[in-house]
């Protein structure tokens, strides 16, 4: 009889404790649950005083985490508390302790409330990355509508890409320009002109002018460059009562201010399509996961 009553007292107490836990469990996310505890506690550190504490809306945050960590847990991503704590010491060791805090205070946030978020972030770019991979394509037809849009109509013009020399020894130009006739990276040819410049060779006029419009260079100039050939040397050509050279590395058609404007431009509807696009896939995570509000 006393062994009965012994089980029927254990099985009492597992029931009991089921039920409590039950009853403390406010969501679940796929096959994963939110304890009233955790939602308690987020809210407790996440409010600041005078701040009304909105169960739904923080449990809306906490759902909407979990539903992130689930999936990048699926796609080998994870992000630990000793990662964010090593991010935000570095962030302090960098600008200081006082500043960070100062920062916290103007967005009007706490550090529980920065790490909560810079997790949630790290996760979102983390995923984009994978989420986003080839499927970003900008038309040069849409950079085009977006700058006539928003800037004003693409003038078509003839433009050359021009370096211009001016050697302190005359007889030098034949010596040190084959390098800039046989390489277009700009990069290696802005760092041969600083090469020749300390060596006494360039003097520091000489530079990469850019995209120009030749027509509107002076008569005794553009006369010669209009005639010339890419990545000839032309000169040399007197002007200012100085010996200078010029090499042209390409010829296109186009406008110099939509030129300019281009990779800003690209970068923009880069960042508007990103943002539609993890907005859809993270709504549609979402709609696709298992959610039990049980509040």
């Amino acid at each position: 009889m006393k062994k009965i009553l012994k089980i029927i007292i254990i099985l009492f107490s597992i029931n009991l404790a089921d039920a409590k836990l039950a009853e403390s469990i406010v969501a679940v996310v796929n096959n994963e649950i939110i304890l009233l505890s955790e939602l308690n506690q987020h809210m407790k550190k996440s409010s600041n005083e005078g701040q009304e504490n909105d169960k739904a809306e923080y449990l809306t945050e906490l759902v909407n985490l979990k539903v992130l960590e689930i999936q990048a847990r699926k796609m080998g991503i994870e992000v630990t508390d000793e990662q964010l704590e090593s991010i935000i010491k570095e962030i302090i060791n960098k600008n200081g302790k006082d500043d960070f805090l100062k920062e916290l205070e103007s967005q009007k946030i706490n550090e529980y409330i920065f790490k909560y978020r810079l997790k949630n972030q790290i996760l979102q770019e983390n995923l984009a990355q994978l989420v986003l991979k080839n499927k970003i394509i900008i038309s040069e037809a849409e950079i085009e509508k977006y700058y006539e849009e928003n800037f004003g109509k693409i003038k078509k013009e003839n433009l050359i890409n021009l370096y211009i020399f001016e050697f302190n020894d005359k007889s030098a130009a034949q010596k040190n320009t084959q390098v800039f006739i046989d390489n277009s990276n700009e990069l290696v040819l802005q760092n041969e002109i600083t090469r020749l410049v300390k060596k006494g060779v360039l003097n520091q006029s000489s530079k990469h002018l850019g995209l120009i419009n030749p027509n509107k260079l002076s008569p005794e100039i553009s006369d010669k460059l209009i005639e010339a050939k890419k990545n000839e040397l032309i000169g040399p050509i007197v002007y200012n009562g100085k010996d200078h050279f010029f090499i042209i590395k390409d010829i296109i058609i186009g406008d110099i201010a939509f030129l300019e404007a281009r990779e800003g431009i690209k970068t923009s509807l880069s960042q508007e399509k990103s943002i539609k696009l993890l907005d859809d896939w993270f709504q549609e995570l979402r709609d696709n996961s298992y959610i039990s509000i049980r509040l």
